[in-house]
């Protein structure tokens, strides 16, 4: 007995056990729920970065180790301009960023320090022998004229330039450097200790929505802000994953119903009972989420919508089977036993092979994508838990009171469907030659495609060109220096190693060949404070910006500099001058081109060492550049063993390693075909993408399941191939139908989201989606006829009963299936 046979005799035994136990079972269902909801009281969002990296991540290690010593590189950067005539100088506008300078420190969470023009860092000679370093506008000028007369001394600051001042003067910009970093423990990121944690009570929401209160304060308004940095963009994804896939979430479940309605017209038990399973498989598989300590992470805004067009497909396919059964024995027990019993089983691995498209992602060396993939596959196998358990529980009837009456009410296929499907037998019988030669034409050229895909992950084009965040970053960049961080952390071997002059020097000539790489736009280091030190102790003459002759002035600049109040030394160089950091600032790129960058900075470090000193890289870049690696990795890995793990699955179930592997070829075919498409148009995989093959596989298959099931079955039952598929295509293909268009319009919801990687994901899937549904409809049955997969055919006896669904035939009237 092969095992398709077997789990239908085991679904039989099980479907009478649920319909017996009816009340049971939806008493377990609340159970079940209330332990989902106090999950869900506990669960928590996390989309930084720092999350998709494990805590022994060598990358992730590299950039605590920096944090440990070095103040947090996050920061929230707010570049204004203002309407009047002189612009950033102008007198009054400098009182109000003074003003709103000093309110940003006292009153943003999470805030270390607050730095612009009002109170920058400035450092003038002092006679010959000293300096004053204090706040640029410690006492505001008297007059408009006296501003201006400051107004070349600060353009001619070469440390200004990019930083809090544009180059031209008309914009400058307020830096929040902040103390809390995305890496601190979960307790230390709470504004209220006591409070929740939701995303509203962490760090970095908290703290950007602190500030764009502040800023749209009415004593303000002559100003214009910008926000950008990784406290906005950060706050801006937290808020998306919270808000929009509750928005997308509920589209969908809009969206199944309505397709539901117009395509499957059943009872509304029929209808609302999947929505019912939909919603209880989410909730579960998020309450399971808070009882494990998985957070909501950056792939966690695909998983409900997946999960609603899962449970929704298999409901369906259980419940056009119940109808099925109900026209032939009039009772709703039987009918909903007879159902489960012959798709529970196709279901089951229905479910069995989505999951394990998921949990193939455990290979992934991303943490956040290792724990998406198991709530994920949990999910599936509770959406098929629910769906069989409480359909039995839904459709049946305690007691003597499960006969029906009127069928037409509980039975009806829009008309569109069914004759689609009978288009669909007759091209099948028409043409198989020329639709196998077609499909195996676009999956070779498709094929060729996957060649030309490249691996993008690029922060900022998350975010869809119209959302804010996004516009206000690339307006940035434009105007002053990048948002991407690349940090150079050099250990000079020994204490006060970074005060010999030759190690400042060869520091020197790595930054200014930093500045030469395209990318880079701001590059900052010790070097830029002793430079500044130098020429104002030399009357702030301009050839003077320069690193002095001898180590012992350099230690007498620093320890002046200390003495004299600068501040500034904690950002670049260790408390015994053993350390010290070289900081880039890079304009907002793909992983690969800030990959470029680190290469070309790694073989200038290789082929001129600064001596006796070692050279490790870190930064939020590099952090992004090594997500880039892991998706290629992951892409690699969990391909190669998703497609042979279902295969072999799918062998096993059928008793036949040939029916496994050509089952495979309709499912592989239309991801070469949507992949390869990719490669030719260009459209780069990212964090997203990379998910796509893999997930489309174990959606897809499930369709193939139910149809070589049911087309063995028609086979063993009439000897026929030719019969065999057109049976098969009229009992399986209106779900087929019904279950594409419902997964495709709960994917199609994707778009209503604000990232742009969510939305182009969800587009490719059911794109997917799509073409399976074609490679099932035709290439499958032309592949079963053609390579006779289940041996050779047979004469059966003579039966006069034919199937049902044979006696049924389209309704002129556009209602449905109606009897002859």
């Amino acid at each position: 007995m092969k095992i398709a046979d077997y789990a239908e005799r085991l679904f039989g035994g099980l479907a009478e056990t649920l319909v017996s136990y009816r009340r049971l079972v939806l008493l377990a269902t609340i159970a079940l729920m209330a332990a989902a909801f106090w999950g869900i009281s506990k669960v928590r969002v996390d989309t930084s970065i720092s999350s998709i990296f494990t805590p022994q991540d060598p990358a992730y290690l590299a950039y605590t180790d920096y944090l440990s010593e070095f103040d947090s590189d996050e920061i929230l950067y707010v570049l204004y301009e203002t309407r009047q005539r002189d612009g950033v100088f102008d007198l009054e506008s400098m009182r109000t960023v003074a003003n709103l300078t000093e309110v940003l420190a006292d009153e943003v969470p999470f805030v270390d320090k607050v730095t612009s023009l009002a109170n920058v860092e400035f450092i003038q000679a002092v006679g010959e022998n000293d300096i004053d370093i204090n706040d640029l506008m410690i006492d505001l000028p008297k007059s408009q004229a006296a501003m201006e007369q400051l107004r070349p001394k600060v353009m001619a600051k070469q440390n200004y330039r990019n930083l809090v001042l544009s180059g031209d003067g008309k914009y400058a910009a307020i830096i929040l450097e902040m103390a809390a970093s995305r890496l601190d423990p979960l307790e230390d990121l709470k504004f209220d200790p006591q409070g929740s944690t939701l995303s509203s009570n962490l760090y970095p929401t908290v703290s950007y929505a602190k500030v764009k209160e502040i800023l749209e304060r009415p004593e303000y308004r002559q100003l214009e802000f910008y926000l950008t940095g990784d406290v906005s963009i950060n706050a801006e994804r937290n808020r998306m994953v919270t808000y929009n896939n509750a928005m997308i979430v509920i589209a969908s479940l809009i969206v199944v119903l309505l397709l539901s309605m117009i395509f499957f017209n059943a009872t509304w038990v029929g209808i609302l009972g999947p929505l019912f399973i939909v919603i209880m498989s989410i909730l579960a598989t998020v309450g399971l989420m808070g009882l494990n300590g998985w957070a909501i992470g950056i792939f966690f805004g695909m998983v409900p919508t997946l999960l609603c067009a899962i449970g929704v497909a298999q409901s369906v396919h259980i419940l056009i089977d119940y109808q099925r059964a109900l026209i032939e024995t009039h009772d709703r027990n039987v009918a909903i036993i007879s159902a489960i019993r012959k798709v529970g089983g196709p279901c089951l691995l229905a479910a069995s092979t989505t999951a394990l498209s998921f949990l193939v992602m455990l290979t992934s060396q991303m943490q956040s994508m290792r724990e998406m993939a198991l709530y994920a596959s949990a999910g599936v196998m509770l959406a098929f838990l629910f769906s069989v358990c409480l359909l039995a529980a839904f459709m049946s009837r305690s007691g003597a009171n499960h006969q029906v009456k009127n069928l037409y009410q509980d039975f009806s296929i829009h008309v569109t469907v069914l004759s689609v499907i009978e288009r669909v037998i007759g091209h099948n019988r028409k043409m198989p030659g020329l639709i196998l030669a077609i499909s195996f034409a676009v999956i070779i050229g498709s094929i060729l495609g996957l060649a030309k895909l490249q691996v993008q992950v690029e922060l900022i084009e998350d975010f869809k060109p119209s959302v804010e965040v996004r516009q206000h970053t690339e307006f940035v960049e434009d105007k002053m220096s990048g948002n991407a961080s690349l940090v150079f952390l050099i250990n000079s071997g020994q204490p006060d190693g970074v005060k010999n002059i030759e190690f400042m020097l060869a520091l020197e000539r790595l930054q200014q060949y930093a500045d030469t790489l395209p990318l880079v736009r701001d590059s900052r280091s010790l070097v830029n404070i002793v430079k500044e030190v130098n020429q104002s102790f030399n009357q702030d003459q301009a050839s003077y910006f320069a690193l002095p002759a001898a180590s012992e002035l350099l230690a007498q600049y620093l320890l002046v500099y200390e003495f004299s109040g600068g501040e500034q030394l904690g950002d670049f160089v260790s408390l015994d001058y053993s350390n010290t950091v070289l900081k880039l600032r890079l304009a907002m790129a793909s992983s690969q081109e800030i990959s470029g960058v680190v290469d070309a900075m790694n073989r200038y470090i290789d082929e001129n060492p600064i001596a006796d000193s070692t050279v490790q890289t870190t930064g939020m870049g590099l952090l992004w550049v090594k997500i880039g690696e892991y998706v290629i990795n992951t892409q690699v890995a969990s391909y190669i063993l998703v497609f042979g793990m279902i295969g072999i699955l799918v062998s096993v179930v059928f008793g036949s390693i040939k029916v496994g592997a050509v089952s495979m070829i309709p499912n592989l075919g239309p991801i070469f075909v949507c992949m390869g498409g990719m490669g030719w148009l260009g459209i780069p995989l990212d964090h997203y993408k990379i998910m796509l093959g893999a997930i489309a596989l174990g959606i897809a298959v499930d369709d193939t399941i139910h149809l070589v099931t049911r087309f063995r079955s028609r086979f063993l039952s009439t000897g026929n191939y030719d019969k065999a598929m057109a049976r098969c295509l009229r009992d399986v293909g209106p779900a087929l139908i019904i279950t594409t268009l419902i997964l495709v319009g709960a994917f199609a919801t994707y778009m209503l989201s604000e990232m742009q990687t969510l939305a182009s994901f969800g587009i490719l899937l059911g794109t997917s989606i799509t073409l399976a549904l074609l490679a099932d409809l035709y290439l499958m049955p032309c592949l079963i006829t053609r390579l006779q997969l289940f041996g050779p055919e047979f004469d059966v006896e003579t039966n006069d009963v034919e199937h049902i669904f044979d006696r049924f035939d389209s309704s002129r009237d556009g209602r449905g299936l109606v009897l002859d």
